[in-house]
């Protein structure tokens, strides 16, 4: 276990890289403690997410919080590629909204914080 602080900080240092080509991004977590595997892999499927969609890439947010022995991710991605196949690989769940927006979901087992 280590301090989300520690998993917010490299967020925040790949946010500050995507503004430089002007994309809005944000991330919101209700966490205190992870999981070393959980946090790693939540980035490796940010930076999939990032890298399949980056050159139409406009705004994504992150959030993370806990629902009973889970953590949930819950990304909305403003791009225009298809990121189906990306979440797949990740068995996440993925959905294009009414205004084209990506929503993809998801759900780490075993994500104690005690």
């Amino acid at each position: 276990m280590f301090p989300i602080r520690e998993l917010e900080l490299c967020f925040r240092e790949t946010i500050r890289s995507l503004e430089w080509n002007h994309v809005e991004a944000a991330f919101v977590t209700s966490l205190d403690e992870i999981r070393s595997e959980d946090a790693m892999q939540i980035y490796d499927f940010l930076e999939a997410v990032i890298e399949e969609s980056l050159e139409d890439l406009s705004a994504f947010t992150l959030n993370l919080k806990r629902r009973d022995e889970e953590i949930l991710m819950s990304l909305s991605v403003e791009c225009k590629t298809n990121l189906q196949k990306v979440a797949g690989r990740y068995q996440a769940y993925a959905e294009q909204d009414f205004d084209g927006a990506w929503l993809l979901s998801l759900v780490l087992k075993g994500g104690h914080d005690e």
